[in-house]
Formats: structure tokens, C-alpha cells, sequence
């Protein structure tokens, strides 16, 4: 019954067209030393971006997993964070567990200027944005 359910939600999902509203763009860098993994999810609402979200996770592993490196990156993410919460449309903050820092940003496009829509790439549509995201070298699906 409970496979039924979701075979039916499922189907609901793929045929309302929910996911060719968003924009996921992933890239993954790594050395002994660290991990960082980054993500960005658009969300688009009449072919115009309505909302974005920025992850970045930094695993700290090796020599610089110790208490001295993970506080740095800590700071300096919570330094991003910051200056990202100066600009109205956005929110950032910072999360720490363990030898894992990450730095979530939420954008709200109605509420940026058009100087930082353009800036933060919120003024583009999803094929423009996907062509500029892989050629930075991310995964977009």
C-alpha cells in the first residue's frame, strides 16, 4: 500500500513539471587534507529565479583536523556570513559539527536591487544559468 502511495505521489511530481522549476548545480574539490563540497539549488517561477540556496560544506581532515584549523575556517566562513547579511534579499548563516564547517545562503530575488541581482546571477534564465554553472566547472541537473 505504502509503495502504491508513493508511486502515486511520484507520478504526480513528474507530471505537474515540479522539477523543471529548479536548477541543482553541484562541484566537489578534495586532498588529504580537506573536502569541500558545494551546491546551489535555483528555483525558478516563470522562467525567472524566484528563490536560490548556496551550501558549502568543508570536511577537514588530515593535519588540518584539529581544533585550531576547524576554529579559522569557522571564522572565516562566519566572515561570509556577514558581509552576505549586509545585503538585503539575503541570509547566511554558519554550522559547525565536528570537522565539518558549512555555510548556507538563502536569496530571496524580489528582495535584491538589480545591481545584486545581477551580481548573485539571479537575473538569468535556467539554460544561461546551467551553461555559466557547468563552465565554472559545477554539475547541473
Amino acid at each position: 500500500m505504502k509503495k502504491n502511495i508513493l508511486l502515486v505521489l511520484l507520478s504526480l511530481f513528474l507530471l505537474t513539471g515540479c522539477g523543471e522549476n529548479r536548477l541543482v548545480c553541484s562541484a566537489q574539490d578534495e586532498d588529504e587534507n580537506y573536502k569541500i563540497e558545494v551546491k546551489y539549488t535555483f528555483i525558478y517561477n516563470q522562467g525567472k529565479v524566484k528563490k536560490a540556496t548556496m551550501k558549502s560544506t568543508a570536511t577537514l581532515l588530515g593535519d588540518y583536523n584539529n581544533d585550531t584549523i576547524i576554529a579559522e575556517r569557522e571564522n572565516a566562513a562566519r566572515s561570509s556570513a556577514e558581509n552576505y547579511n549586509k545585503v538585503d534579499g539575503i541570509e547566511a548563516v554558519v554550522s559547525t559539527k565536528g570537522n565539518k564547517v558549512t555555510l548556507t545562503v538563502d536569496i530571496l530575488a524580489a528582495a535584491l536591487s538589480e545591481e545584486n541581482k545581477e551580481l548573485y546571477s539571479m537575473n538569468m534564465k535556467k539554460e544561461e544559468l546551467k551553461q555559466v554553472m557547468t563552465e565554472e566547472g559545477y554539475t547541473c541537473k
